[in-house]
């Protein structure tokens, strides 16, 4: 069975695509991201936003994600306009497998359970 889930990305020349928890080596301090982060990971650590090494155990290695574009666009509420404007991009992933969190609201997959990804906004 095949499992759709979406993910924010930003594109860079290193062959790989961080989210937006992780675009630091990216960006560095004198884009905009350190400032976004600042306020997004504490705030994302708290309530609706239960870390990722909480809702899931034995996460390691893995990638987050949501299961659809609109949950990821609620769990980033109020970062949606400046991830946008720092070049990060909607992607729909399709998998193999998943890992679900014990919240509901985040998706735990590896590299390898990727069969595909599409850009879609």
């Amino acid at each position: 069975m095949n499992i759709k889930v979406y993910r924010y990305e930003v594109e860079t020349s290193l062959g790989y695509h961080p989210g937006p928890y992780t675009a630091h080596r990216i960006f560095g301090r004198t884009s905009g991201y350190f400032e976004l982060c600042s306020k997004m990971i504490p705030a994302h650590g708290k309530g609706y936003h239960p870390s990722i090494r909480i809702d899931i155990n034995n996460f390691d290695g893995h990638f987050c994600a949501c299961q659809s574009p609109e949950q990821l666009r609620q769990w980033f509420k109020g970062y949606n306009t400046p991830l946008k404007r720092l070049g990060f991009k909607i992607y729909e992933y399709t998998l193999s497998e998943q890992i679900k969190g014990k919240s509901g609201l985040q998706i735990g997959f590896k590299q390898e359970w990727v069969i595909s990804k599409i850009l879609i906004g």
